[in-house]
């Protein structure tokens, strides 16, 4: 736990090296104009086989705590490209055999979506 303006917080960060441990990275690149970053970049909800610099992440960087879709850079740190827009009521995603999102699933109010 980091004590970030005295309050302890919990982050997860996404790391990417090559398979000898080496240049490590955070390839999600920080996000400009916010005064908070992603702090949980541990929602992977697919690694697209067939695109092996890429996966699939459910994170909130347009909105705080809005979990969206995004295309990830595993490669280097990039901007996300937005798959599908987050939405308050969405905890998490899943995708299809073809890698497609297909589901999405939370709650609201005591009520389960």
């Amino acid at each position: 736990m980091d004590d970030i303006f005295k309050i302890d917080t919990t982050e997860f960060r996404l790391v990417s090296m090559k398979w000898d441990g080496e240049d490590l990275i955070n390839p999600i690149r920080p996000v400009r104009n916010r005064s908070r970053q992603p702090q949980n970049q541990s929602n992977v909800i697919d690694i697209l086989k067939d695109d092996p610099d890429h996966i699939l992440m459910s994170i909130d960087i347009e909105e705080g705590y809005v979990f969206g879709v995004h295309k990830i850079d595993i490669t280097k740190p990039r901007r996300p490209i937005k798959i599908l827009r987050g939405r308050e009521i969405i905890d998490y995603w899943r995708t299809d055999e073809k890698h497609v999102v297909r589901y999405g699933a939370g709650t609201k109010e005591n009520m389960r979506l």
